[in-house]
């Protein structure tokens, strides 16, 4: 699928040309693509300012939701590869109580913080950290809020 100028205009900023390129064009290629490139980031710990700069530990689950979710477009896919940039700008939007079983038994979360970070040229990511009853804060996912279309008159 060829992409507009526009489009590339809108990402230049967020990734390079190259690894825009890269990206591929179907949901299940796009999952194992950022599952490889998001397990470089396995067991590393981001400095987030939102949460009183704790460390928040990228772990293998968290890479593996995070592909689940991002694969949907390529906009979330270019979201999750800018991880560590958006939970080092993220701010608090959000906490709460862990809703979903899998939050819950996998993952073990007592607690959830949603936070958003702006990436350019998309608007606003949504980040969630999990907190786990030892303490450790787990990156859980990145997602971003579907564009909504231009309409035309």
């Amino acid at each position: 699928m060829e992409k507009d100028k526009s489009y590339f205009k809108r990402t230049r900023n967020c990734v390079g040309k190259e690894t825009l390129a890269m990206i591929p064009q179907t949901v299940q290629e796009r999952r194992i693509f950022l599952t490889k490139e998001l397990s470089r980031l396995v067991n590393k710990s981001i400095t987030c300012p939102a949460l009183g700069n704790v460390k928040v530990r990228i772990t293998t689950s968290s890479v593996n939701e995070a592909a689940r979710k991002a694969a949907r477009t390529i906009d979330s896919t270019i979201a999750a590869l800018n991880t560590i940039n958006l939970i080092k700008n993220a701010h608090y939007y959000a906490g709460d109580m862990p809703r979903s079983n899998k939050q819950k038994r996998n993952f073990q979360f007592v607690f959830i913080y949603i936070l958003k970070s702006f990436l350019i040229g998309f608007g606003e990511v949504k980040i969630i950290v999990g907190v786990q009853e030892i303490g450790n804060f787990l990156h859980y996912s990145v997602t971003i809020p579907e564009l909504t279309k231009d309409t035309e008159d």
